[in-house]
């Protein structure tokens, strides 16, 4: 969730210019995606521990950083309820621009 997060911030951005970067925040859902099940079956995957730590780029932190350590809270975890609520924020926003 933490990837997906990251990217999420990227690719949610409305900039419908920036081609690299949405195709870029593409190929990091992706590869995140496909890297999940081999780590569930071994997580001692060197090669899938690699790929995805190459797609842990970054970019809601600051909303989750300030939450984590006054509540005790797992970061992925916050930032699978944050994100959501911040892309639709982005989006809301965008769209009345």
């Amino acid at each position: 969730m933490d990837i997906l997060s990251h990217t999420f911030e990227f690719y949610f951005n409305r900039n419908e210019s920036a081609l690299f970067q949405l195709q870029f925040s593409e190929a990091i859902i992706r590869s995140a995606m496909e890297c999940v099940e081999p780590l569930l079956k071994d997580p001692k995957d060197l090669c899938a521990r690699g790929e995805l730590s190459w797609t842990s780029i970054t970019a809601c932190h600051t909303i989750a950083e300030g939450l984590v350590p006054y509540y005790d809270l797992h970061h992925g975890a916050t930032l699978g309820v944050i994100t959501p609520r911040w892309m639709r924020h982005v989006v809301d926003r965008a769209q009345r621009v």
